[in-house]
């Protein structure tokens, strides 16, 4: 007897959840073992340096800050990496989300609004959605309008949301460096940076994070940028994500 196509589908999901929990599982429990070794690195590294403190010569001291700044960057890197595993496992229930709310909160928590920034935004709708989750996409964006700014440029952004069938799709624009177009098909990658990381530090996580969110809304996000003249992110969001997540509970 032929089995029903729903059977097959419903095994592939209950296989790929299975394996995506076992992946998530696994990042966590990597990231979390391997800060153990680097605490002692960072421990043993400070008794050396304060033990010989008085004797250390100036090529010894730059050496001991290379292990110092390793270390921390390998910290966020692992810290990075945990949040990443955390978004596809969050507990949080689904519920109205006040976009308006949620991105002046952050433009005011990023901004300077007293230093002259060029901030728009809305009408933005309240959608269904994860709001940690959302307030990680907007941070996340709109951080990255403001650091990749030219030294001594007034930052320009705008955030603007349209209703496109059964989504909302929106825009967020600044007025930054820009990304170059052999970098663009990369951004989403993660610890891909658009920029080289000796003029904007970072970890390269933001977009990544950023689409993974946006995939968790059943959402899309792409990049439009020409170096120089600032970068324009598109995204939807569901209108309808909780009509969604009940169907895909009644088909398992």
């Amino acid at each position: 007897m032929l089995r029903k196509p729903v059977d097959s589908v419903t095994q592939t999901q209950a296989k790929y959840e299975a394996l995506k929990a076992e992946y998530q599982q696994f990042a966590y429990v990597v990231c979390h073992d391997l800060k153990s070794p680097l605490r002692h690195i960072d421990g043993f590294t400070k008794r050396i340096k304060k033990r010989l403190k008085d004797t250390l010569d100036e090529k010894s001291r730059e050496d001991f800050a290379v292990v110092d700044n390793s270390v921390a960057r390998a910290e966020a890197l692992l810290e990075a990496l945990l949040a990443f595993s955390r978004l596809s496992t969050t507990e949080e229930p689904l519920g109205p989300v006040d976009c308006n709310a949620l991105v002046k909160r952050t433009l005011t928590q990023l901004f300077d609004t007293d230093g002259g920034e060029q901030l728009i935004a809305g009408p933005l709708p309240v959608i269904d959605g994860y709001r940690k989750q959302l307030a990680t996409l907007f941070y996340h964006l709109l951080h990255n309008a403001k650091h990749y700014q030219p030294a001594g440029q007034v930052p320009a952004v705008s955030v603007a949301a349209v209703e496109i069938e059964h989504y909302w799709q929106f825009t967020l624009t600044d007025n930054g460096i820009g990304i170059a177009a052999n970098r663009i098909g990369r951004v989403f990658d993660i610890f891909t940076r658009a920029a080289r990381e000796t003029d904007y530090p970072g970890l390269g996580l933001g977009l990544t994070l950023a689409k993974k969110v946006v995939q968790c809304h059943a959402g899309e996000i792409r990049i439009e940028s020409e170096e120089g003249k600032g970068t324009t992110v598109f995204f939807t969001l569901s209108k309808y994500l909780s009509a969604d997540r009940a169907t895909q509970r009644s088909s398992s």
